[in-house]
Formats: structure tokens, C-alpha cells, sequence
């Protein structure tokens, strides 16, 4: 592996961490602004307001598992 392709392999790999971050902090700015921030909490939709309080807003169905490379056709 050439030194460039090295470099880049070292920086994506920050990728999910710096993001993590963001999202933290965008998530604590807000709050702090006084808006309010959706988020998902075990299973259900909530909303977290700058006061601490939170509101249950929805019950979620999980997911659906895929396996990547799976083609899933869609209904229209």
C-alpha cells in the first residue's frame, strides 16, 4: 500500500468517531438553543426537551434486517 493510500485508510478510519462527536455536540447545542431534539429511546420515538423533560411521541416497529447485498424489490 502506497504511503497516500495508507493516509487516507488512517483518516477514514476516524470517520465514525468524529461523527459520533458531531452528533453529540449538535445534540447538546440544541438543547442549550432551547429547541427541542427527537431521538429514538429503546424502541420509541421521544422528545427531548432543554428542561430534561421527555415525551414518549410514538411506539416503533423494529427494523428490518438486511444482509448487504440483498436485493429487495419494492412495491409500488
Amino acid at each position: 500500500m502506497q504511503a497516500g493510500t495508507k493516509k487516507i485508510a488512517i483518516q477514514e478510519g476516524d470517520i465514525p468517531s468524529l461523527a459520533k462527536d458531531a452528533v453529540r455536540k449538535a445534540y447538546d447545542r440544541a438543547l442549550k438553543s432551547g429547541s427541542s431534539v427527537l431521538e429514538v429511546v429503546d424502541g420509541q420515538l421521544v422528545k427531548s426537551n432543554p428542561d430534561g423533560s421527555r415525551t414518549v411521541l410514538k411506539a416503533l416497529h423494529p427494523g428490518r434486517v438486511v444482509i448487504p447485498g440483498t436485493k429487495i424489490r419494492l412495491r409500488k
